[in-house]
């Protein structure tokens, strides 16, 4: 597969100002002298006519990198011209009638960089993750991951193991009695050593994960106190339906906001009380479920049967606890109140007009802070991106490391078991890395990225 030479276009689909086709393999400088007419200088940007069977067709610029000095460790041309995607697929579709070259496979450049060792596995899942940043923080923690940080984490840990395993290993032949006391001490610590580091690890990087995966505040309340109007305010678009009949909503509605450049679901929900009708009791678990799920929930009341001292029900709050929560007093307007914002008991209370549009203004920065608070949280300088592939897998490490201790305090003569079990938490780790399973790894990450890269 990876003798033959492959291309693609690199740029987005569309009509735009410049567009990118790139070449690797070991036929590119034969197809360079065709397009070209030779093969432009190492890393030098030359600007040329662009040529298909001795026909120009455009003209741009064509910079070469020669093997093992590239993104995927082969020859590269990369032709950028104009980006019109009739020019673009006709100089692509010249390319591939060459013998043994076709179009990439998605992610097959990134791939082919791993299997020549341009790169690490985690690195290539990252330039994946980088590509589909959905804002600038997200990508400066992809960013500072994909330049090792994380790796140098992950391959202390490896070498921790590996300390253990040698440990164990080195005395599996000895007779029962010949090893002294002071060796399972030290085996014991050294097992508590790596139990904690994975541990802390496991939780902060979950804790990480969550809150990058989390961006969905939810709006819920009972019915008809106005939330559907509050949610189009907030997101503004009329997306959900406003009627004075209780219980209009039945399922969540949700619409994308950027605040500060980071993108946030602001969804609305079922109004929740009790109810013998099975759609609407259908759509109230839904709502729960999402508040639940959200990493922060705005509580909407009517002002009118909500004062300020009474104003957190308990018959909601003790379904959502240790929630984050704003409570909203809406309809200011016939409670004849003045909009403004208080705390009680720990919970910041907002009196707003929601359909006059009066007090939004202390709810967006309201929602402003929390959502910097967030980015806090993720982005801190020690902080970096993980995937769910590396926590599942440094969790099911972490396992094998409490079953070795567990094992070892029942029976600490049981060194080829206690070997085998830090021999599968060793492996894991290596999987992070894609030194075990590679081909099956690296078949399922690469097949999520797009073609040309």
């Amino acid at each position: 597969m990876f003798h033959d030479t492959i291309a693609a276009i690199s740029t987005a689909n569309g009509i735009s100002g410049i567009g990118i086709i790139r070449i690797s393999g070991k036929l590119t400088r034969k197809i360079s002298k065709k397009i070209l007419r030779k093969v432009p200088e190492i890393r030098k940007a030359e600007v040329l006519p662009f040529y298909i069977k001795n026909i120009p067709i455009d003209t741009g610029i064509a910079i070469f990198f020669s093997s093992p000095h590239s993104y995927t460790g082969e020859d590269i041309l990369e032709l950028q011209g104009h980006g019109n995607p009739v020019i673009l697929q006709e100089i692509l579709n010249y390319i591939i009638s060459f013998k043994n070259t076709r179009i990439a496979n998605p992610g097959e450049f990134s791939e082919r960089s791993v299997l020549n060792g341009k790169m690490s596995v985690p690195q290539a899942e990252l330039v994946s993750e980088l590509i589909y940043a959905e804002n600038s923080y997200f990508a400066y923690s992809i960013y500072s991951s994909l330049k090792g940080n994380f790796l140098l984490h992950i391959n202390r840990i490896e070498k921790k193991i590996k300390d253990i395993r040698i440990f164990i290993e080195s005395r599996i032949d000895f007779i029962e009695g010949e090893i002294d006391e002071l060796y399972y001490q030290k085996l014991l610590e050294k097992i508590n050593k790596v139990e904690y580091i994975l541990k802390n690890f496991i939780e902060k990087n979950k804790k990480n994960f969550s809150l990058y995966k989390n961006k969905n505040i939810v709006v819920f309340g009972p019915p008809n106190v106005g939330k559907s109007t509050l949610f189009n305010k907030i997101v503004e678009k009329k997306s959900s339906i406003v009627t004075s009949t209780p219980g209009t909503t039945r399922d969540i509605i949700s619409n994308r906001i950027y605040i500060k450049g980071i993108p946030i679901t602001i969804s609305d929900t079922a109004g929740i009380r009790k109810s013998k009708n099975r759609i609407e009791k259908l759509g109230i678990k839904i709502a729960i479920k999402a508040v639940l799920k959200s990493f922060h929930a705005i509580l909407v009341l009517d002002a009118r049967k909500y004062k300020f001292e009474n104003c957190i029900p308990k018959e909601i709050i003790n379904r959502i606890k240790k929630k984050s929560i704003t409570i909203v007093r809406n309809k200011s307007d016939l409670s004849g109140e003045k909009e403004q914002e208080k705390i009680i008991r720990g919970y910041k209370i907002i009196t707003v007009s929601a359909k006059l549009e009066k007090g939004l203004d202390f709810l967006k920065k309201r929602i402003e802070k929390i959502v910097i608070k967030k980015k806090n949280k993720i982005f801190k300088k020690e902080s970096f991106f993980i995937r769910e592939r590396h926590i599942h897998l440094l969790k099911e490490s972490y396992f094998h490391i409490l079953e070795c201790k567990k094992i070892f305090l029942e029976n600490k003569n049981c060194l080829d078991i206690l070997a085998e079990e830090i021999r599968i938490s060793e492996r894991k780790i290596l999987e992070i890395q894609g030194k075990k399973r590679k081909e099956e790894i690296m078949k399922e990450i690469f097949s999520k990225f797009c073609v040309g890269k």
